[in-house]
C-alpha cells in the first residue's frame, strides 16, 4: 500500500514510522478485502485514517499477492465504502488470459450500450422518436417539424475507428426507395473522427448514390444532454449543414463538427498539455478566426475529462453569477448521471439573482463534492471549463459597482478551484477578441477589489493558417463537393485570405458559385481570377465582415493607432509590398505616441491582420489579408489616400 502525505514526512524518524505504518495497514486492508466487508470494519478503518490525516483525501494503492494493483481514493466514508466493495470484487477475481479477452469484449459491449443510451437520449431530447433498428443501430421514426429530414432515418453508432466499409454498410442498411433530393439519409455517430479515406467515401455516396450521411460526434451529443434546447440546436445545425447546404464552404458559425474542422493540430495539442497541467489559458483572436471552433475540438480531444462549455453571451444584467454557477453544476451533474443513472446531487441549486459573493464558498464545496462523483463515474481530472465571449460580462467604466463585484466573485471562485493545492480540480480556458480580462488590474469604480484574474491567464493568440493548412482545408472540402481544384487555386485563395479560415472559405464559396452545379468538375485558377477584380463590389458577405467584425471593433475601442497603421499600409503597399518600420512610424508619431504604435503593431501581428519580417536592423510590415487591404482603400476618399501617402 502507498499512502502519501507531504506533511507526514518531516524527519528521518517519522519516515521510519511511516514505513512501519504502511506495512501494518497493508496487511489489515488486504485481510479486510479478502473477507466479507462489514460496515463496522469500514467505519473503524475510516475513523483510523481520518483521525491521522484529518480532512485530506485518502489515496490507497493495494497490491494483491498475484501482483495485481488497485488504487482507492475517497474523501468521505460513503465513497470509501463503495471503493472498498469494488476493490473486494477486483481482488477476488482470478482471471486467465481467455477470461481477460472475454472481459474486454464484455467491457466493449458495455461501452457500446452506454453510447447507444447517450445517442437515444440525445435524439429524444432533440424532439425525435427513437426505436431500436438492430444490435448496432437505432431508427428515428419521427423528427421535429421544420427539419429537412424524412423519417425513417437509420443511426449507426461507432465507438471505434471508422472504416469506409462502415459507410457502405450504413448505406446498405438505410437504403429506402429513392424519392427526391437527399431523402435517402442516415446518421453516423462516431467516437473517433473519420479519416481522409472515410471522408472521401462519404462524399462518393453523396455524389454517386444520391445518399446523404450526417456525421455527428458522440462527445458533442453527450455534452449536450444537460439541456434539451442544446440537443435540438446541435441536431438542427448538423441536419442543415449536410442536407440543406449545397456549398460546404459556407460555414458562417463555429465548427463543432470534426469532419469539417481542419488545421490547428499543433495548437490543440499545446492547449491540451497546458490545460492538463492546470495552466489557465486565454485564447484571443479576431472574430470568426476559429476560437469557438477550437473550444469545440478541445471538448472532443479531452472527452475523458468532464467538460463544461459556457457561452457568456447569455449572461446579462448585474446579478448573473448564481445562474452561471448553476449552469456549471447542472452540466457536471448530467455527466455523472450519464454513467451513474441513479446519481442525485445532495444540494439544491442557487436562487437566481443572489449576489455571487454570498454563494462562492458553497459553490466551491459543491464542485469538490461533484469531483468525487465524476471520478466514480470514470472521468479523469481536471474538470475543464471552457468560457467563450468573456467581454460580455467584463465590467467597464459605465457599469455599476454591482457588476464589478459579480465578476470578481465569479472569477475569484474559479481561480480558487484552479489553484487550491489540496483540492485543485479545475482547469480554465477563456476566449475573446482582446486580452482585456487578463490586462486590467484596477477597475475604474471606487471601493472595489482588484481583478482576481489579472495576469492569471497564459495568453495564446489564434494565428492564421499556414499555406499548407489552407490548401488541405480547401482541397478536402472541394473533394467533398465533387470539385477538383488545380494546384494554384487554393494557393491564390490563401494569399487573398491571409490564411484566415473563415475568409478563405467564403472566398472559395463565392468563386465556386460560378461553376456549373452538376457532375464532377475540375477548377482551374484561370477560370476564377477575373472574378477577383469585382469581388470587393459583388461579395457583401466579406465586406460586412471587414466592416462589422474588424473595423467597427477598432473604432469602438478608439484604437486610433491600429486604424492609422492599416490606412498607411493599405495606401502605400502594392500587391504584397512591404513598408519599412521607420517610414511607418514617421507617418504615425505626429498623432500617436511611440508606445501606442508598438502596442498596435504587436496586436495586429498577433491576430494575423498584418505580417512582419526582419531585414537587417529594420522591421518591415504589410497587410496580410490582400482582400482586406483592397477593401480599406475602397473606403477611403481621395483626400485620405493623399493624407496617408508616404512621400
Amino acid at each position: 500500500m502507498i499512502l502519501s502525505d507531504k506533511y507526514l514526512l518531516n524527519s528521518f524518524n517519522e519516515i521510519n514510522l511511516f514505513w512501519s505504518f504502511m506495512l501494518s495497514i497493508n496487511g489489515f486492508l488486504l485481510s479486510l478485502l479478502n473477507a466479507e466487508v462489514s460496515i463496522k470494519n469500514i467505519k473503524i478503518l475510516w475513523k483510523f485514517l481520518t483521525d491521522r490525516f484529518r480532512s485530506k483525501p485518502i489515496i490507497l494503492s493495494v497490491k494483491a499477492p498475484d501482483g495485481r494493483e488497485l488504487s482507492i481514493q475517497a474523501s468521505s466514508r460513503e465513497a470509501f465504502e463503495y471503493a472498498l466493495r469494488q476493490a473486494q470484487e477486483f481482488l477476488n477475481k482470478r482471471e486467465s488470459p481467455d477470461d481477460i479477452i472475454i472481459e474486454q469484449f464484455k467491457e466493449k459491449g458495455k461501452n457500446y450500450l452506454k453510447h447507444r443510451e447517450i445517442a437515444q437520449r440525445f435524439f429524444e431530447q432533440a424532439g425525435a422518436k427513437v426505436s431500436e433498428q438492430d444490435q448496432y443501430s437505432l431508427l428515428l421514426t419521427s423528427v421535429p417539424q421544420g427539419l429537412k429530414l424524412l423519417p425513417p432515418v437509420s443511426v449507426l453508432i461507432s465507438d471505434g475507428v471508422l472504416t469506409k466499409d462502415d459507410v457502405s454498410e450504413l448505406v446498405k442498411k438505410s437504403r429506402q426507395p429513392i424519392r427526391t433530393g437527399f431523402d435517402n439519409t442516415a446518421i453516423l455517430l462516431y467516437q473517433e473522427p473519420p479519416d481522409t479515406i472515410v471522408r472521401l467515401r462519404i462524399a462518393e455516396v453523396r455524389l454517386e448514390d444520391n445518399f446523404m450521411i450526417i456525421p455527428i460526434s458522440l462527445a458533442e451529443a453527450e455534452n449536450s444532454l444537460s439541456d434539451s434546447r442544446i440537443c435540438e440546436a446541435v441536431f438542427t445545425e448538423y441536419v442543415n449543414r449536410y442536407i440543406k447546404r449545397a456549398n460546404f464552404f459556407d460555414d458562417k458559425n463555429a465548427i463543432s463538427d470534426t469532419v469539417s474542422f481542419f488545421g490547428r493540430i499543433e495548437l490543440l495539442n499545446r492547449l491540451k498539455e497546458e490545460l492538463l497541467g492546470y495552466q489557465a489559458i486565454g485564447l484571443f483572436g479576431l472574430r470568426k478566426s476559429g476560437k469557438t471552433s477550437i473550444l469545440y475540438q478541445l471538448s472532443f480531444l479531452l472527452r475523458n475529462h468532464p467538460i463544461v462549455r459556457i457561452d457568456l453571451q447569455q449572461y446579462t444584467g448585474y446579478r448573473y453569477g448564481a445562474d452561471l454557477f448553476n449552469d456549471i453544476l447542472r452540466q457536471l451533474s448530467t455527466l455523472v448521471r450519464n454513467y451513474i443513472p441513479e446519481y442525485s446531487p445532495n444540494f439544491e441549486y442557487f436562487i437566481s439573482s443572489t449576489p455571487t459573493l454570498e454563494i462562492t464558498n458553497k459553490f466551491v464545496k459543491r464542485i469538490h463534492d461533484l469531483t468525487e462523483a465524476l471520478q466514480l463515474a470514470g472521468y479523469q481530472l481536471p474538470i475543464l471549463c471552457l468560457m467563450d465571449e468573456v467581454e460580455r460580462i467584463l465590467p467597464n467604466s459605465n457599469h455599476p459597482i454591482e457588476k464589478v463585484e459579480e465578476f470578481n466573485a465569479c472569477f475569484g471562485a474559479l481561480r480558487v478551484l484552479c489553484q487550491d493545492k489540496d483540492k485543485r480540480n479545475l482547469s480554465l480556458i477563456v476566449a475573446d477578441v482582446h486580452p482585456d480580462c487578463n490586462r486590467i488590474n484596477n477597475w475604474p469604480q471606487d471601493g472595489v477589489s482588484t481583478n482576481p484574474v489579472f495576469s492569471f491567464f497564459k495568453e495564446i493568440y489564434l494565428y492564421p493558417f499556414s499555406e499548407q493548412e489552407t490548401v488541405e482545408m480547401l482541397t478536402s472540402i472541394a473533394e467533398f463537393m465533387g470539385l477538383n481544384f488545380d494546384s494554384q487555386t487554393p494557393i491564390e485563395i490563401h494569399k487573398e485570405s491571409g490564411g484566415h479560415p473563415f475568409i478563405a472559405r467564403q472566398l472559395a464559396r463565392f468563386l465556386t458559385q460560378m461553376i456549373p452545379e452538376k457532375g464532377i468538375r475540375s477548377v482551374d485558377w484561370s477560370m476564377l481570377q477575373p472574378a477577383l477584380d469585382n469581388l470587393v463590389f459583388d461579395f457583401d458577405e466579406l465586406s460586412n465582415y471587414f466592416e462589422k467584425s474588424i473595423w467597427e471593433d477598432l473604432e469602438k475601442r478608439d484604437f486610433k493607432s491600429a486604424l492609422s497603421i492599416l490606412k498607411i499600409l493599405a495606401t502605400n503597399e502594392g500587391s504584397g509590398q512591404w513598408i519599412e518600420n521607420q517610414f511607418l512610424l514617421g507617418k504615425l508619431t505626429p498623432n500617436c505616441t511611440l508606445r501606442e504604435c508598438h502596442n498596435a503593431l504587436k496586436w495586429l501581428v498577433a491576430v494575423g491582420i498584418i505580417d512582419h519580417q526582419q531585414v537587417a536592423d529594420n522591421t518591415d510590415y504589410r497587410i496580410r489579408i490582400l482582400h482586406f487591404s483592397r477593401w480599406i482603400r475602397m473606403q477611403m476618399t481621395k483626400e485620405e489616400l493623399q493624407q496617408w501617402k508616404i512621400d
